[in-house]
């Protein structure tokens, strides 16, 4: 898919998709020519149908909501959490600068539309916009920009710690080792087949990414419906997961979209167009539960409607204490869930 198209997809662009998309395009064409398109329905074969899927087993909740409140924003992209509370989002052309305790926070205007966002050691935001990262400070102020690592670059999620600055490229498929002032160093992810490294599968604008502490990093390859961990040299070490509708598979077309690491070292997952978030054990990939399921969320986060599966996601962090702070893109919302009690 080129750039552009990705871009659409990030800002809420219609883009044209599945039976659907080209059964509006053939109605557009003979509607130029003066001819009225026939009546059609598309068959149940067609249709993105989740419905069985959408109900939740209690037994598999590992934990509850806590809160949940509307967003200053039109459609969300990302989150990050600071050390003390902060809240920082990005979305439409918009930083957004609040506390997780709640209030109203500050907005600050971007060229862009933001991809993605984190934080570096030194406490600035990190910010995907045009193909580039910015640097803001944590109250808003615009620092400079990073080289771009390509020029053709979509950047969909950044992971910074100590020296090494990472970033995911879903229009190259491809994930940047860099230096802290943005210069490559090395590529992750990349085909490779003596070295046993499939390459990435990336069909809509997303690509997570994020660092051990000691420097290994995990990757969400949502084509093959799995997550992978890399050294930082790019030797693939470990991968699991598979396709499929049932909760302890990965759904869709390309998932997961989202995820973060625990505490205690267990990985949170998130899926689009079937919402949503589990727990997975880290070296095999178990289904451990559920943080939350379907009937949690809005059906704004149903990201297939309409045939288009690349609008519409959930971005999610894990606190210190072990909650769960789940961004919904569209309405713009966010969820806190907390651990039940054991």
């Amino acid at each position: 898919m080129k750039r552009r198209d990705f871009m659409r997809a990030v800002i809420g662009g219609s883009l044209l998709a599945g039976g659907g998309g080209l059964a509006a395009w053939s109605a557009a064409k003979l509607s130029r020519r003066g001819q009225t398109p026939p009546a059609r329905q598309l068959g149940a074969e067609f249709r993105y149908d989740v419905s069985r899927w959408t109900k939740t087993d209690p037994s598999q909740l590992r934990y509850r909501l806590a809160s949940s409140r509307e967003l200053p924003l039109t459609v969300a992209r990302a989150l990050a959490l600071g050390p003390a509370g902060e809240l920082y989002l990005v979305g439409d052309r918009h930083l957004w600068l609040g506390q997780l305790s709640g209030g109203e926070g500050q907005k600050v205007t971007l060229d862009g539309p933001p991809t993605c966002l984190a934080i570096n050691p030194a406490g600035e935001l990190l910010i995907g916009v045009g193909g580039r990262l910015g640097r803001w400070s944590a109250s808003g102020e615009h620092l400079g920009w990073l080289p771009a690592p390509a020029a053709n670059a979509l950047l969909v999620s950044v992971a910074a710690q100590g020296e090494a600055l990472y970033q995911a490229d879903a229009t190259n498929k491809v994930i940047y080792r860099c230096d802290a002032a943005g210069r490559v160093l090395g590529r992750l992810g990349e085909r490779d087949t003596a070295q046993g490294v499939p390459g990435l599968v990336v069909p809509s604008p997303f690509l997570p990414i994020r660092l051990l502490p000691d420097g290994r990093l995990w990757v969400s390859n949502p084509g093959r419906h799995r997550l992978e961990r890399y050294q930082p040299d790019g030797t693939l070490e470990l991968a699991w997961g598979r396709p499929g509708m049932e909760v302890e598979a990965f759904c869709g077309c390309c998932n997961p979209v989202a995820f973060d690491l625990l505490p205690d070292g267990r990985l949170v997952a998130a899926e689009k167009g079937l919402p949503r978030v589990k727990l997975l054990t880290a070296e095999n990939g178990q289904f451990d539960g559920l943080v939350a399921g379907p009937e949690a969320f809005v059906a704004g986060a149903y990201a297939c409607a309409g045939n288009d599966c690349r609008s519409g996601h959930l971005d999610l962090a894990c606190d210190g204490r072990g909650w769960v702070w789940i961004l919904q893109s569209q309405p713009a919302r966010l969820y806190a869930f907390e651990p039940l009690p054991a």
